[in-house]
């Protein structure tokens, strides 16, 4: 996981260049507080995406996981960004660029609520088995 300041988000081509080349999860920190999760597509097609794909964990039944996609271009500061996460609580946000999900983006809070809970779950599921 990498960690950056929430400021470093007002060059909205830079965020999917850097999301694309450090090919793993981003965290963005506003006063040293962990404040949004960004990813790039091919980090949330490996992660996040590939469990909802899972017959056995339906994470896409079980939370309303993906919210309507955003277009790139109408961030125009780190707290529009913010501000689109906290109000699709426990969603993750499609952010498109040229018509392409370039970025995924969500609240860090609900990132660490739905890792717990993925967690939880892939343990009962481990627990049933045995």
């Amino acid at each position: 996981m990498k960690y950056i300041p929430l400021a470093n988000l007002k060059n909205t081509t830079g965020i999917v260049s850097f999301c694309k080349e450090v090919n793993e999860i981003v965290v963005a920190n506003r006063n040293g507080q962990p404040k949004l999760v960004l990813m790039s597509r091919e980090v949330y097609e490996n992660g996040l995406g590939k469990v909802m794909d899972n017959p056995l964990i339906n994470v896409r039944r079980d939370m309303e996981l993906v919210a309507e996609p955003i277009l790139i271009r109408t961030f125009n500061n780190p707290a529009e960004i913010v501000r689109v996460c906290e109000s699709e609580v426990g969603k993750v946000v499609p952010v498109l660029r040229n018509g392409v999900d370039e970025i995924y983006v969500m609240d860090y809070e609900a990132y660490r609520m739905r890792k717990d809970y993925l967690i939880n779950l892939l343990k009962s599921e481990m627990n049933r088995k045995e």
